[in-house]
């Protein structure tokens, strides 16, 4: 089973994600098959992009690099 960080500490299996929905430019929410929504720092488009990633084979290792840069990168735009 792989699982997706969508915030720090919290991650979901891709499998279980039912939708994800854009809240505005810089967040999203995903929602899972069990009813549970998790509100998450990154935007739809990039969190889509991570499930691509995995679908096409990339390790999970790359994965979270990827989303760590992105979690820096999305600190650096909340402080301005």
């Amino acid at each position: 089973m792989k699982f997706l960080e969508i915030k720090e500490d919290v991650s979901v299996a891709i499998d279980k994600i039912e939708a994800i929905e854009a809240t505005d430019t810089m967040t999203s929410r995903v929602y899972t098959i069990s009813g549970i929504a998790y509100e998450s720092p990154f935007p739809k488009d990039v969190l889509l992009q991570l499930i691509e990633m995995q679908h096409e084979g990339n390790d999970d290792s790359e994965v979270v690099e990827q989303l760590k840069l992105m979690n820096n990168s999305h600190q650096m735009w909340a402080g301005r």
